[in-house]
């Protein structure tokens, strides 16, 4: 996947897949300085279909905010998740 940059990119890309719903699960996180690390379970419904991905995320702090993030799972098993 192409990185997205800015919040306007991010917001984009969410609202082209339709999500009827959306639940992100923390398993584990962890932080040190400015890093933070997390565990997760990412679950969707898109027209009542259920998908779930196994995720580990980084954030970069500044300010208070997200400067950036970065995500790392199976793209296979979302791409035969969103065919299915």
């Amino acid at each position: 996947m192409a990185p997205l940059t800015g919040k306007p990119a991010v917001e984009d890309y969410f609202a082209k897949l339709e999500f009827d719903q959306a639940d992100w699960e923390i398993i584990a996180i962890a932080a040190n300085g400015n890093t933070v690390l997390t565990e997760r379970m990412d679950r969707f419904t898109m027209h009542g279909r259920a998908l779930a991905l196994a995720v580990m995320g980084v954030f970069e702090i500044k300010d208070g905010l997200i400067e950036e993030w970065r995500d790392y799972f199976d793209l296979a098993s979302w791409r035969a998740q969103l065919e299915g």
